[in-house]
């Protein structure tokens, strides 16, 4: 029987490499590639995936409550999550939030399939490594470079951050530039989300 798998991502490049990849594979049928929320929800329960696979690095806030509203209308579904650099945090939430499988992006085509495989059985597929090695310390974020990394993960505009805070568009810049330097991020909502993954937001 064929492991009906659904994927959900903003980016639609990595969405259709991601599809035809696992078209490729014997007993897989792709019944569904998502770029919006919107979408994801509506189309769902119409194409009654067995697995869903959301990629975390290219969503906008946070993908708990997405996974968790998936799972509340359809607890039989099974959902794991790829990431570029897994942390630990990343993985407890997922764990918290019943997500059964946590896949780094750096792993070959066969762990992701086999990740599959394991949670459509509902199994959990998490490498031990995550599991075990300890988070590295904390960073530090002010208080106000906090605020706006936790409205940039709500989604919200700099112009929207810098009326709601009352600071100037580059003043909220300033701070997420500075933000995403201690963190390490490529841009504002990757700041935003390993923020939220280290419990500083």
């Amino acid at each position: 029987m064929a492991i009906n798998t659904a994927l959900f991502g903003e980016h639609l490049l990595f969405m259709e490499a991601l599809a035809a990849a696992l078209r490729s594979v014997r007993d897989f049928d792709v019944v569904g590639s998502f770029t919006s929320q919107a979408e994801l929800i509506t189309a769902l329960p119409l194409v009654q995936p067995a697995v869903l696979v959301i990629d975390v690095d290219d969503i906008r806030g946070d993908f708990a409550p997405i996974a968790s509203r998936v799972q509340a209308s359809h607890p039989d579904w099974r959902i794991t999550i790829t990431a570029s650099s897994p942390t630990r945090g990343l993985v407890d939430r997922a764990v918290k939030t019943g997500i059964l499988g946590v896949v780094p992006k750096r792993a070959q085509l066969d762990y992701l399939v086999g990740a599959i495989r394991g949670v459509a059985a509902g199994c959990l597929v998490i490498d031990p490594r995550l599991m075990q090695v300890p988070e590295q310390a904390p960073h530090t974020l002010s208080d106000r470079e906090t605020e706006v990394l936790r409205m940039t993960a709500s989604g919200a505009p700099v112009k929207e951050i810098a009326q709601t805070l009352f600071l100037a568009e580059g003043t909220v810049r300033n701070l997420t530039s500075t933000a995403m330097k201690k963190l390490r991020a490529r841009n504002r909502f990757d700041a935003a989300r390993i923020a939220r993954e280290l419990s500083l937001i």
